[in-house]
């Protein structure tokens, strides 16, 4: 098996060879029949009447001008007999001047979609052409065309040398490179299944490998020649990964990179002389130069089949990429047996064979890149096996145009010099320059031109900083190419200078340096330069992790780099061929793995994350690495200072929550509407002057319509320009409680009469306004039914003074108030709730408010934010138990303060603010029954556990999302239990003292069933008592009925939320993957009643930047430390935290970034904890310690107008728009 290897040099210049032959010695066909010309002279076609077509113009009089001074569609057009099932091509040379459109120049079949790219702008001759198959027999007109339907285009277009022939039979079916073929859902099932079906024991097998060194060979094994001889199973390997290529190659109809490619072998197998104009017509830059061979290969022996079938075509590209993938495995496998590693050769040879990235990038999206990548990895191999002039020749087989790889070309000589010396570097350096100018020199005698940079734009499934940015094809083209270039020659510079092996190295620490070098060259070249070249990145990763370092901290950092790129893979192809769009193009999935990608470059450059690395010795001083922190240590004593210092902060915080909350001074007295319409006619005494009329409406907003007399007739008191009737349209549910202006033209009146519609609907006051500004009241009002009023006695016109507050939060609902209040209020009157889709309880809380402060804007948020007020304090409660600390407890109790989300929740009514409290509460409880039960494992501590499932089930009562927390808190309580037993069987530690061990597990288990079940159920259960009295029977909580109708209930919620699905879209849907980096916040409600001139005044559900990044990365950190299990409090926060996620995945209707409202005392509490560990309390440390809290403060009050209402200025909110999905802050 050895001796194959050696033929690899050999191997490779002979499939270049026949490659090239059988591209050049393709037939190509004569030219047949010009259709076009035959079939002339055409005629003039436009959908606007300007422009003008010229035939016979230009030099020899050959061209046709076409010129359109407006935007117009504008065509010559020509008929043209076709016969059905034949293949066509039309072309011609197109010159362009000024025009501008989305399409612009174009050559098109008109009443079809078969069109060409267009030209914009200024251009000199270009050919452009369009091939297809005739559908049906007869007629069919083409056109020369600026413009297209529903893209007029400007401007002045040249035509010539235009011709429509009708190509061989053996042509094929050659699709334009634009048109994409994305798969139906139905067809791509199996492939999702398969890709799934991969990902899953990928993943876990990559989590086993980065806990346990399975890689490894023992000592005793290794360096032995007898080991791995037997060639049965490695045939058997490549097999199955051939057969799992080959499903994903067969599915399907083919990909938008397929239908290029296919266009590109076409145009390749019509001979040599081709492949100039290819070239210069854009062949893609990332296209290893040699695969164009392999285009032309396949595409004569299409043409030689007589090609009729897509699959055929499809699965034809790919072979050669199935192939490279193959050989690449089998290489890996020799060269680690040849070193007497076993074990590490068949798991190597296998996370190759089955990695999903790999098998979707080559096999089913069919990209050549990938075959790149296969080449560049085994060129490093044969460099570190010193076999030079194979690792050139590798290295110039990859050759591509695009700065990516001219940039590896770099690395890889200066590498080969460090590593051996100058002369072997030169011979590298030959050996490649021989293989690139074998394959390039032709071309370039025949004309073709070759950029180093990439096109200026940015690919659409790209996880690169420019996608970060959210910048897809946004840049400019020149920033872009110079950004690449400079940032990637000083990449590759930092490195090489860096990192760089040196001769006076051992060997295995030369292969470790060699290998991680590319790592890190290949991840921070593909995070700045544009387009995708994950094969590039997938293989460095691979191999560099897998053989060069036995590192701990490395083997989790690869785990976490396959999983980042298994989930933009996964995150690609279900946008590409489930949801049947051609990319995602920038999305928020794409960003955030493109963020986790630098952290973990970042992370990666530390020198604490090199096996080997030279650097700066161990600091041995121990007093700087204590112990953190955790659960184990006493919490420190409360003082009465600190009770001062907690309830004044709860106090202060409490004050700016209900500062400007809500009117309290709001119209509650009106008038209901008892059937269709009630009526009234005003009395003013004297004409007077109206300018403006206001309403304010209740749980049921009307349509009201106001009339003037005009002799004997009422007409309408206003109307538009074009004789409309102008007035008051009728609201709807989100109009509740809300509050609506009308200005008009200055209207004499002396009498009105107002109608109102709407059966049920409530009007609270009405207010009329002259020229002045001031209240018109009227003297008398006479009711349709006969009753007469003076006009301040009446309901609607009894509260004047309270028509001023038209236009601000403070005197209406806004977003789910709409719901919530009325819902509130209609327990309050025991009726029916109109919002039902949550537990009742939420709405009875608010109540409370209500009943006190009767329906105001006050009184429906007063509890909501008394609720939200508490939370500080609890978090001090947290810290203090968490770290011990008072730096901890002080650091959770301001950073809580500052958070802008939970502030917003306070400031409306709203159901998620209880459930932030209670869900907090319960964590609190959590962490001071574990305390309690560190100290005496032998009791159940039922007092703890009433607590925790009191508050369990007060958020069960809240909303049904609770229940994520508690399968959290069942899974890590479940842990524990099962981690102490295992220490009762292993090690005889005693977990119950005077009781048999089954009886110690059945009583703990009845405790926690009873506590943290049963008794949470009851409580939800009998929160329902307020809802059980608003139905019509009044049934009892005790009672058959009330069972039934609680029964009733909870089916009501479960189909509600069972049917939606994430096909229902919503603009204001955030994924819960967007969640933690906050990408996506509620766009901001504007209100601009009563604003001076240039103010304006805005609610948005915004978190605090500095908490929720930061506490992230906190929360990342103690992810760390928890799978380390060194820390119990970083597992408690990390478990729940995590495994909250786990059930929003399952989640398929649209959900709201105020979802994560309950993690975020989660986030708080690991960043204090942070911030409380002893490195961070040393002097030098505290200062950043108290930066951080100032950030966080100074972020809260930067955000404050965005999230409180304050008025300001319109441009400060352009201020806050730091990202794209900020604009509607």
């Amino acid at each position: 098996m050895t001796s194959i290897v050696r033929w690899y040099p050999a191997l490779g210049c002979l499939v270049v060879a026949v490659l090239m032959v059988l591209g050049l010695q393709t037939a190509h066909a004569q030219p047949s029949e010009n259709l076009f010309a035959s079939h002339g002279p055409g005629e003039r076609q436009s959908w606007q009447p300007h422009g003008q077509v010229d035939v016979g113009v230009g030099e020899g009089g050959e061209a046709i001008r076409i010129a359109a001074a407006e935007p117009n569609d504008i065509r010559h057009g020509v008929l043209i007999p076709l016969r059905k099932g034949n293949y066509y091509r039309f072309s011609a040379l197109v010159r362009t001047q000024g025009v501008s459109g989305p399409i612009g120049a174009n050559l098109s079949i008109y009443g079809t979609y078969n069109h060409t790219g267009g030209l914009t702008g200024n251009t000199d001759w270009t050919l452009v052409e369009e091939v297809f198959r005739a559908t049906a027999d007869g007629p069919q007109p083409f056109a020369l065309r600026l413009g297209y339907w529903n893209a007029s285009s400007r401007g002045e277009a040249w035509f010539k040398a235009v011709r429509v022939e009708e190509l061989p039979a053996w042509h094929g079916p050659y699709q334009p490179i634009a048109i994409s073929a994305p798969q139906s859902p139905a067809s791509t099932l199996p492939l999702r299944m398969l890709f799934f079906a991969l990902a899953v024991p990928f993943t876990l097998f990559c989590l086993v490998w980065a806990r346990n060194d399975i890689l490894q060979d023992p000592p005793s094994l290794q360096g032995t020649a007898s080991v791995g001889r037997r060639s049965l199973p490695l045939i058997a390997l490549l097999g199955a990964a051939l057969l799992v290529r080959l499903a994903a190659a067969l599915s399907g109809e083919p990909s938008a990179e397929i239908v290029t490619l296919k266009n590109l072998a076409l145009h390749l197998a019509g001979g040599f002389k081709h492949f100039p104009a290819v070239f210069q017509e854009g062949f893609p830059a990332g296209v290893p130069i040699s695969y164009g061979y392999v285009l032309a290969a396949v595409g004569s022996f299409i043409r030689a089949l007589n090609y009729e079938t897509a699959i055929i075509f499809t699965f034809l590209l790919k072979s050669p990429l199935i192939v490279a993938d193959l050989i690449l495995i089998g290489f890996l496998f020799f060269w680690l047996r040849r070193r007497g590693f076993s074990k590490g050769a068949w798991v190597s040879a296998g996370l190759l064979a089955f990695n999903p990235s790999l098998v979707m990038v080559s096999a089913f999206w069919g990209q050549p890149v990938s075959m790149q990548a296969c080449l560049c990895l085994a060129a490093v191999l044969a460099l570190l096996d010193r076999r030079l002039i194979l690792a050139g020749i590798l290295l110039g087989l990859a050759a591509s145009t695009d700065l990516f790889y001219l940039l590896l070309v770099v690395l890889f000589i200066a590498v080969t010099m460090r590593l051996t010396s100058w002369k072997l570097a030169a011979r590298v350096a030959y050996a490649w320059a021989a293989t690139f100018l074998l394959l390039i020199l032709p071309l370039m005698a025949g004309g073709a031109v070759f950029s180093p940079l990439q096109p200026g734009s940015v690919s659409p499934p790209a996880f690169n900083l420019w996608a970060a940015f959210g910048w897809v094809g946004q840049p400019p083209p020149v920033l872009l190419q110079f950004a690449a270039a400079i940032g990637g020659i000083a990449i590759c510079a930092l490195a090489v200078w860096r990192f760089a092996p040196k001769k006076t190295m051992a060997h295995t620490e030369q292969e470790h340096r060699t290998l991680l070098l590319f790592l890190i060259v290949a991840q921070a070249l593909f995070l700045a330069l544009p387009g995708m070249q994950a094969a590039h990145l997938l293989s460095a990763m691979l191999f560099s992790a897998a053989l060069a370092s036995r590192s701990v901290h490395f083997r989790w950092m690869f785990l976490g780099l396959n999983l980042l790129l298994l989930f933009n893979l996964g995150h690609v192809f279900w946008h590409h061929d489930y949801l049947g769009q051609s990319g995602p193009g920038f999305s928020w999935a794409i960003a955030l793995t493109a963020g986790l990608l630098l952290l973990h470059l970042i992370l990666l450059l530390q020198r604490r994350f090199l096996a080997h690395g030279k650097g700066r010795k161990r600091d041995t001083d121990t007093s700087r690495h204590r112990e953190a922190p955790t659960v184990h240590q006493e919490p420190f004593p409360i003082r009465i200072w600190d009770i001062f210092a907690v309830t004044l902060t709860t106090v202060i915080y409490l004050g700016v929550l209900l500062h400007h909350l809500g009117e309290r001074d709001f119209p509650t007295s009106g008038i209901t509407v008892q059937g269709d319409s009630a009526g009234y006619e005003l009395d003013f005494g004297a004409p007077h002057v109206l300018t403006k009329a206001v309403f304010f409406g209740g749980e049921i907003a009307p349509e009201i319509r106001f009339l003037k007399q005009q002799g004997d007739r009422w007409v309408p008191l206003w109307s538009r320009r074009d004789g409309l009737l102008y007035y008051f349209t009728r609201q709807d549910y989100r109009k509740t409680y809300k509050n609506a202006e009308r200005e008009f033209p200055p209207v004499s009146a002396e009498k009105l009469r107002i109608l109102i519609y709407g059966d049920g609907a409530t009007v609270n006051e009405i207010g009329l306004f002259d020229e002045k500004g001031e209240t018109v009241t009227p003297l008398r009002i006479a009711a349709r039914s006969g009753e007469t009023y003076a006009g301040a006695t009446h309901p609607l016109f009894d509260e004047p003074h309270k028509t001023h507050l038209v236009g601000s939060y403070r005197t209406r609902t806004y977003w789910d108030e709409v719901f919530y209040a009325r819902s509130a209020f209609n327990l309050v009157q025991n009726e029916i709730p109109y919002e039902r889709t949550h537990p009742p309880f939420g709405k009875t809380l608010i109540g409370l408010g209500i009943k006190a402060f009767d329906m105001t804007p006050f009184g429906w948020r007063i509890v909501c934010a008394g609720a939200i007020a508490l939370l500080p304090a609890l978090l001090f409660v947290g810290g203090r138990l968490l770290t011990a600390t008072r730096l901890g407890a002080y650091s959770a109790m301001l950073l809580m303060a500052a958070e802008g989300m939970t502030f917003t929740l306070g400031r409306m009514a709203n159901i998620d603010g209880f459930l932030v409290l209670f869900e907090t509460a319960l964590l609190i409880v959590l962490l001071r029954w574990y305390r309690a039960y560190e100290k005496n494992p032998h009791s159940t501590h039922w007092r703890w556990l009433a607590l925790a499932g009191t508050c369990f089930g007060l958020a069960l009562s809240i909303k049904w999302s609770a229940l994520f927390l508690g399968f959290a808190i069942f899974l890590l309580v479940a842990v524990w239990k099962l981690s102490r037993l295992w220490r009762v069987f292993h090690r005889g530690e005693t977990l119950w003292v005077g009781r048999p061990l089954a009886a110690g597990i059945a009583r703990d288990a009845a405790a926690w069933l009873f506590w943290f079940a049963i008794f949470p159920l009851g409580i939800y259960y009998f929160s329902h008592a307020d809802f059980l009295q608003s139905l019509p029977q009044r049934p009892s909580v005790l009672s058959t009925q009330g069972v039934s109708a609680f029964w009733e209930q909870q089916q009501f919620i479960l189909d509600f939320h069972g049917g939606r699905k994430a096909q229902d879209s919503h603009s204001l849907a955030a994924p819960f993957y967007t969640w933690p980096l906050l990408l996506k916040p509620v766009q901001g409600i504007f209100f601009d009643g009563n604003m001076p001139e240039g103010m304006r005044s805005a609610i948005s559900m915004m978190g605090n930047p500095v908490i929720w990044w930061l506490g992230l990365v906190a929360m990342l950190g103690l992810g760390w430390q928890a799978l380390r299990g060194k820390d119990p409090g970083a597992i408690m926060l990390a478990a729940v935290y995590f495994l909250q996620f786990t059930p929003w995945i399952l989640v398929q209707r649209p959900t709201f970034i105020y979802a994560y409202a309950p993690f975020l005392p989660l986030l708080i509490l690991g960043l204090a904890s942070v911030i409380a560990r002893p490195w961070v309390r040393e002097p030098g440390r505290r200062v950043c310690a108290v930066l951080l809290l100032l950030t966080a403060a100074a972020a809260f009050f930067l955000f404050y107008p965005a999230i409180s209402g304050l008025p300001v200025a319109q441009d400060y909110f352009q201020w806050l728009r730091w990202f794209p999905s900020w604009s509607k802050i």
